[in-house]
């Protein structure tokens, strides 16, 4: 089972690879939750293996596509 560091260090270098620069502040954060939420996510399915870079990049594009529902107030 991969562990929530290798989560962590392969979205950091997704991150470098695509800004060209290290990630600061709330960027770091949010790697982290990612990281937190993949892990829990591999655990809860009983994941065994190891985690790839190709992996995390399959799962950011399609966390991009999913779609975003906005909830518009009856009241207006």
């Amino acid at each position: 089972m991969f562990t929530i560091a290798e989560v962590i260090r392969l979205l950091t270098r997704i991150f470098v690879k695509q800004n060209r620069r290290f990630p600061k502040g709330l960027e770091g954060v949010d790697i982290r939750l990612k990281a937190k939420k993949i892990y829990d996510v591999g655990k809860s399915r009983g994941y065994e293996g190891r985690i790839s870079e190709n992996q995390l990049k399959q799962f950011l594009a399609w966390e991009k596509q999913a779609l975003v529902t906005k909830e518009v107030s009856k009241d207006i």
